[in-house]
């Protein structure tokens, strides 16, 4: 459309007497004074199409999929299910094929709590809701494949809970209760059956842990140097591996990752880390949980881009769980300055968090800048 306007102003120009016209418009120029309009005209000409095509060319680059500012919507989207509370991060639960949000109060502090909810077909439904133990409003959760679910705060205080049951409404049935020593701040926690493993940044490319192994039993807390300098997400920065034997991966803000295996000697474990997986361009939130292809591949998700811009949710794929090189990703445009599909896709707002892939592979879930569980088709 833009070419078509350009060429109709081009021939309407052309097509316009010229009489009259001999003044030079450029006394220097070794054009003949007649012929300079017109040589000025095909140069603006040129550069409406060379513009055209830039902008173009930008549109078509904007994502692999939902390209030229048309994004791939969200399956659908809802708000926070208890009233006065926001999610906060996410969790699979393999047990009942449901997704677990940790909901903490609106402001701030308090008591948090832990509500589940499953997809049914294309749209949430409650599964249960419990209270977690007074005053204690975590900042990440992790669940085993037993659906043994664990917390953690920002001063390292670690919250065992049951598994979730239909229709559950009470409190927190506890499963035991730890501290992690490491300090105050942000941290995240991934746990394995039987063994719990939480980190938090320690700046320069160091990272602090602690674990604990349920059998044998053992702990071990350190801070281990990466090969990389750079930062770990505040939340979301670990996710398990391989099981058995218990494998982590760490991710860095710039894309590197590390991998992470224990040894117990005694009742004392011990941390080995090697350079993993390079995750380019960079997620801007810790990556997702790892799920299976169809091509036998592993993938992991995350978000890329400009919320503000061009934003697109990007799968990285890799021929194995763990390893050396550099992960290979796709993208799909989800939202293009502000819009987020078409007219009757679900609502959301960038930047999103939080984000996993289900159980079953079957849904991409995060969590939005207004506190939205959004949901979204993989690829």
């Amino acid at each position: 459309m833009r070419r078509f306007i350009a060429v109709t102003l081009a021939a309407t120009i052309l097509m316009a007497p010229l009489g009259g016209c001999s003044q030079p418009i450029d006394t220097g120029s070794s054009v003949p004074a007649q012929s300079q309009p017109f040589v000025a005209l095909l140069a603006l000409i040129g550069l409406g199409i060379g513009l055209t095509a830039l902008h173009h060319h930008n549109e078509a680059h904007s994502g692999s999929g939902g390209t030229g500012g048309n994004p791939i919507g969200a399956q659908f989207s809802v708000g926070p299910f208890i009233s006065g509370y926001k999610p906060v991060d996410l969790v699979v639960d393999p047990v009942n094929v449901s997704l677990g949000a940790l909901e903490s109060p609106l402001g701030g502090g308090g008591t948090g709590k832990f509500t589940e909810i499953q997809d049914i077909s294309n749209a949430a439904q409650p599964f249960g809701t419990y209270t977690l133990p007074a005053n204690y409003s975590p900042v990440a959760v992790a669940m085993d494949v037993n659906g043994l679910t664990w917390f953690v705060d920002a001063t390292g205080k670690v919250q065992g809970c049951a598994a979730m049951t239909l229709g559950e409404s009470g409190t927190c049935i506890s499963q035991g209760t730890f501290t992690d020593g490491l300090g105050a701040g942000s941290r995240s926690i991934v746990v394995d059956v039987g063994f719990i493993f939480v980190i938090m940044d320690a700046g320069g490319g160091k990272v602090k842990w602690w674990a604990l192994q349920a059998t044998p039993p053992g702990t071990g807390t350190g801070t281990y140097t990466s090969t990389s300098t750079s930062p770990v997400y505040a939340a979301n920065a670990v996710e398990l591996t391989t099981t058995p034997p218990s494998g982590f991966t760490v991710y860095h803000q710039d894309g590197s990752s590390d991998f992470i295996t224990f040894a117990l000697s005694g009742s004392t474990l011990s941390l080995t880390q090697q350079a993993n997986f390079l995750y380019t361009p960079a997620s801007l939130v810790g990556l997702s949980n790892i799920g299976g292809e169809v091509s036998g591949k592993d993938a992991v998700f995350g978000f890329t881009g400009a919320p503000a811009g061009s934003y697109s949710m990007t799968k990285y794929e890799t021929a194995t769980a763990n390893g050396i090189g550099q992960a290979t990703a796709t993208s799909e445009l989800i939202d293009f300055n502000g819009q987020v599909g078409n007219p009757s896709a679900a609502p959301f707002t960038a930047p999103l968090s939080a984000v996993h892939l289900d159980a079953g592979e079957n849904s991409i879930w995060a969590i939005d800048a207004a506190g939205r569980i959004v949901n979204f088709a993989p690829f």
